[in-house]
């Protein structure tokens, strides 16, 4: 049988635990994971007008850039991560299946495919993310990407075409949920930007390199 000095110490140490708690049964310190939305996502299965097929790779990362904290700039130069808030997967990886999806809506590749791939490619479309985070230094906070693209003839391995893409979005407050809506907004952008220039690289249009 329990004693009653030992009952007296467990009932103490559930007083103290429902008091700082507030009696309710809430992490003190907890993370807040966030994923870019997927409504952007669907990818097209209509065959484009052109006969060649883009394969896009997962794109890569600078360093800083390969994990999931959610990064910010007070100064510039000088890049945090919140203690507590995530995102649910490394940019890269989330940019990829938007990145797919741009694309697939122009209606220009016969088709536009990721990894894993290993069947035949026309074109292969690199990229290396930069910059993703959110700057304080502004008059109002802005989210900036920067991303670097390749565009390559898969066959004979020559560069067609290459840009590096900066984007910023304004952020209306200094909420990082608000903040994770203008990141979205910005991914969308930037997956506009790039997409017209790949189809454009491949048409050989001026302005496109």
């Amino acid at each position: 049988m329990m004693s009653w000095q030992k009952m007296s110490a467990g009932f103490a140490c559930l007083a103290i635990a429902l008091s700082v708690t507030g009696c309710h049964p809430v992490k003190l310190s907890h993370e807040v994971i966030y994923h870019l939305g997927d409504y952007h996502t669907k990818i097209d299965s209509l065959p484009g007008s052109h006969q060649a097929v883009l394969f896009v790779p997962t794109p890569r990362a600078r360093e800083g850039l390969g994990g999931t904290d959610m990064l910010y700039m007070m100064q510039p130069y000088q890049v945090e991560a919140y203690a507590r808030h995530r995102w649910a997967a490394p940019p890269a990886s989330m940019l990829l299946p938007r990145l797919v999806s741009a694309l697939a809506s122009k209606h220009y590749f016969r088709a536009v495919v990721s990894a894993p791939f290993s069947g035949f490619s026309t074109y292969r479309l690199s990229t290396k993310l930069l910059a993703w985070h959110e700057a304080f230094f502004y008059a109002r906070p802005r989210i900036q990407i920067a991303l670097e693209a390749v565009l390559m003839n898969a066959q004979t391995h020559q560069v067609v075409a290459t840009k590096t893409f900066r984007v910023a979005q304004e952020v209306s407050d200094r909420q990082v949920y608000t903040a994770v809506i203008a990141t979205d907004a910005a991914v969308s952008k930037l997956n506009q930007r790039v997409a017209q220039f790949v189809i454009g690289a491949v048409n050989g249009l001026p302005g496109s390199v």
